[in-house]
C-alpha cells in the first residue's frame, strides 16, 4: 500500500509577491538545470524529449504538443494563458516557466499572468479570455465539479469547435503539468 502525505499545497492561495518568490525559488534551486542537462534547447526541448521517452505513444504526443501550437482557430496567446493557468492550478513550476517564456512572446509580463490567473475567478470580467481561464481553473483544480453550465458559459464568446480546443488545451496542459512535476520529483529522489 502506498500511502500519500496529505498537502494543502494545490489549495493555498499564494499573493503575487508570495508566488513569484515560490517560482523564483523552484527555478532557482537547481531541479530544473539538473533536467535541462544534456539538451542541446531550453524547456519546450526538455519536455519534447521527455515525451518521447515514453516508448508506446511518446513520440505521437510529442508531434502532438508541437502542432498544438500550429493548428486550430484559438490564438496561440490564448493558448499559452490556458497553459499558464493550469500549470498555476497544478503548482506545475516548470509548466508555468514555460508557458511564462511562451506568454512574453505576445509582451504579458509575469505579473500580467498572474493578473489572468486571479482574475479568472473574478464572475464579473466577462470577456472571452475571463470565461476560458475560469473554465481552465475549473477543470484543471475541480474536474469532478464540471456541467453543461460550464460549457454554456463559453457559448457566447466562442463557437463550438473553439470549446472543444479550450478542453484539448486543458486537457494537454494538464497531462504536461503531470508528467514535469513527475520529471522533477524523480531529479530530486
Amino acid at each position: 500500500m502506498v500511502a500519500v502525505p496529505a498537502t494543502d499545497d494545490r489549495t493555498s492561495t499564494f499573493n503575487a509577491e508570495q508566488w513569484h518568490q515560490r517560482l523564483t525559488k523552484e527555478s532557482a534551486d537547481g531541479r530544473f538545470s539538473k533536467l535541462l542537462e544534456g539538451g542541446n534547447g531550453g524547456l519546450s526541448d526538455f519536455v519534447e524529449q521527455l515525451l518521447t521517452r515514453i516508448p508506446a505513444a511518446g513520440q505521437d504526443w510529442a508531434d502532438q504538443v508541437k502542432n498544438a501550437r500550429r493548428v486550430g482557430k484559438l490564438d496561440n496567446a490564448l493558448k499559452s494563458k490556458i497553459a499558464f493557468v493550469a500549470a498555476y492550478e497544478d503548482r506545475a513550476w516548470l509548466m508555468q516557466d514555460l508557458a511564462l517564456k511562451q506568454l512574453g512572446d505576445f509582451g504579458i509580463t509575469s505579473q500580467a499572468a498572474y493578473e489572468l490567473h486571479a482574475n479568472s475567478e473574478n464572475e464579473t470580467h466577462s470577456d472571452s479570455t475571463s470565461a476560458a481561464l475560469r473554465f481552465t481553473k475549473k477543470l484543471t483544480s475541480q474536474p469532478q465539479s464540471m456541467t453543461d453550465r460550464d460549457i454554456e458559459d463559453l457559448e457566447p464568446h466562442f463557437n463550438a469547435e473553439e470549446i472543444a480546443e479550450i478542453v484539448y488545451h486543458t486537457g494537454m496542459a494538464a497531462m504536461l503539468n503531470r508528467l514535469t512535476i513527475v520529471a522533477t520529483i524523480a531529479t530530486t529522489e
